[in-house]
């Protein structure tokens, strides 16, 4: 059942949506990348209208799918009838790249929506949206774009359950293989066929820079990276006239509608994350101006980006926790010597593959103009603005490996001249065979590995389709079938949670509150001890100083260690974050003299707010 579960995510979510629509796609391999990502656009605004109607239902969903599946079949089967483009070597290179991605797919499919932001943001953002409810942005805050988030709920709605996790994250694997099929692709409108160098760049890429860690995220940049690289592409391909001639007469595509997909492949990324904005709002209306005949897609590009910004995205500059971790205190050039010497210097093949991307693209009139009105000004948003992780910058890493493959045409003739090199060539096109079937062994052993490895290594046996106790046991450990069983389970139960982390883990499953900042005018022992007497929960938490949301937790261990009576420690420390869960015995916290003498040490007093209600 799980592996239907993807491949029913795989065809209804990220194929047949956009074939419904635009059936030649798949009938080439220099279009069929691009198809996920236009799926994605068309689910993002049948979901978003679904929302806005109130309609977003399971029933309502399947239909819409089921639709959107048929719709699509009858659509294909004459676009197919009429032409079909594909060769062995073209299936190759796709099925080469599925191969590769293997064990990001099995990794993904191990793992719930378990780390900060998955945790917090993405994945509780799409429960929200899954049950109707309004967004939540008080743990990031600011607004964030919910494009992710919509997909997500679409997905959780079409297999029936949030807790389906598992299967939901795994075919996010969809995004990293449609970004290096079009990235092939355009290395071989380039060079004929994807010869040695490629490899070697790819895996310079992948494990020598390191964008493959990046492709097992449950978060939104990689889906913004591979919608912003196929857009890229897809304009790239309308610049090039030799594609004119690659078609039949009866499945010739217009420049204009090349350019067409590329802005809604835009649109996607500028809806996904935040630093695609600059792309879609700015780079490319930049590029269609030149261009009569396309400035009408320039301000619908314009205006894509505009009506997130404008919208719900409008407060969304005033992200302070962001900012913070980036520039600290140091002040715009300070911060830029910074992200140099941490990014460039420290990292000396991350500016190797920057600098090797511009010198093999700098001939070429639209690689240079992407360089400049896109590359250059994203460099320096994440420098100043996101130099605190390299998750970041993926977007970049990605772009400077399109232009190295769109400008690789100088790279043979120029660079390769070697003996050695030429060896090596000859010897990759002699061996290209054995070489897949090696990587195909080595990608099916490493899956196999790893699953064993996070299944029964490391988490003693797991249900694929229990996606909550695996995100629970990243953080509770040993004590994890017991948090599940008792705690998770149990819809009636009231939590006191002092941590987003908490928060997002237990959201929808029980009920939860979080300490009352606002309602005191200082929150100490006595209003701790106040907010628990008046809210009764049934557990409480203390959590590592690293996730903390204020002074709740470390008060509330301090009152534990001075009267003990009213709470029994029931899991914890020992893991990932210190967490301490206690069962708290409600008749005793209500008349626990030790309690009541510690509350009456301190006074405190209501903020105008609470006194107000």
């Amino acid at each position: 059942m799980y592996i239907l579960y993807c491949l029913l995510l795989w065809v209804l979510v990220y194929f047949l949506p956009g074939l419904a629509l635009f059936p030649r796609l798949i009938c080439s391999p220099l279009t069929a990348f691009a198809t996920p990502i236009v799926s994605v656009g068309i689910i993002y605004s049948v979901t978003s209208l679904l929302i806005a109607m109130g309609l977003l239902v399971t029933p309502v969903v399947i239909i819409v799918a089921v639709g959107f599946g048929i719709v699509g079949i009858a659509r294909i089967k004459t676009a197919v009838s009429q032409n079909w483009l594909w060769t062995k070597k073209d299936a190759l290179v796709y099925g080469m790249h599925a191969i590769l991605l293997l064990p990001y797919f099995i990794k993904l499919g191990t793992h719930g929506f378990d780390r900060g932001d998955e945790i917090y943001s993405w994945n509780f953002w799409a429960i929200q949206h899954y049950f109707l409810e309004t967004i939540d942005f008080s743990h990031t805050g600011a607004p964030y774009p919910q494009l992710f988030p919509k997909l997500l709920a679409f997905c959780y709605h079409l297999v029936g359950n949030i807790d389906l996790q598992l299967p939901v994250k795994a075919t996010l694997i969809i995004f990293p293989w449609t970004m290096l099929c079009a990235i092939a692709t355009v290395w071989r409108m380039r060079m004929g066929q994807l010869n040695g160098i490629y490899v070697l760049a790819l895996i310079y890429v992948l494990w020598g820079v390191n964008l493959g860690q990046f492709f097992d995220d449950g978060y939104a940049d990689p889906v913004m990276t591979s919608a912003l690289i196929v857009s890229m592409v897809l304009f790239w391909q309308s610049q090039q006239k030799a594609l004119l001639g690659y078609f039949p007469a009866n499945m010739q595509m217009s420049p204009t509608l090349w350019v067409g997909l590329s802005v809604l492949c835009a649109m996607v990324a500028a809806h996904t994350k935040q630093p695609a904005l600059l792309y879609a709002m700015f780079s490319l209306p930049l590029l269609l101006w030149q261009n009569r005949a396309w400035r009408w897609l320039a301000i619908l590009s314009l205006i894509g980006g505009l009506y997130w910004v404008l919208g719900e995205g409008r407060q969304f500059h005033q992200n302070k926790g962001v900012i913070w971790l980036s520039l600290a205190n140091r002040d715009l050039f300070s911060q830029l010597g910074y992200a140099i010497n941490k990014y460039f210097i420290q990292q000396p093949l991350l500016f190797l593959l920057f600098f090797v991307a511009w010198w093999t693209s700098r001939r070429d009139k639209i690689l240079r103009q992407l360089t400049l009105l896109f590359m250059l000004p994203s460099l320096c948003c994440w420098f100043l603005f996101g130099a605190y992780q390299l998750r970041l910058g993926q977007h970049l890493i990605a772009g400077a490996f399109f232009l190295l493959a769109a400008g690789g045409i100088h790279i043979e003739s120029r660079w390769f001249n070697g003996r050695l090199w030429r060896r090596w060539l000859d010897w990759y096109q002699l061996k290209q065979k054995q070489l897949l079937v090696a990587i195909l062994g080595l990608s099916v052993c490493v899956s196999a590995l790893l699953f064993a490895r996070e299944v029964w290594l490391v988490k003693g046996g797991i249900s694929l389709y229990a996606g909550g106790r695996q995100s629970l046991h990243r953080y509770f450990a040993k004590d994890t079938d017991y948090v599940y069983n008792t705690i998770y389970s149990d819809s009636e139960l009231l939590l006191w949670v002092p941590s987003r982390y908490l928060y997002g883990l237990f959201y929808k499953h029980t009920k939860l509150t979080t300490p009352d900042y606002l309602y005191y005018g200082t929150y100490n022992y006595a209003t701790l001890i106040d907010e628990l007497q008046r809210k009764l929960p049934d557990y409480v938490f203390t959590v590592s100083q690293d996730i903390i949301d204020g002074p709740a937790s470390q008060l509330l261990a301090e009152v534990v260690n001075e009267c003990p009576s009213a709470f029994s420690q029931v899991a914890g420390p020992y893991n990932r974050f210190s967490f301490v869960t206690y069962k708290v015995d409600k008749n005793v916290l209500v008349r626990d003299q030790c309690l009541l003498t510690l509350a009456e040490q301190q006074s405190f007093e209501y903020a105008k707010l609470a006194q107000i209600e």
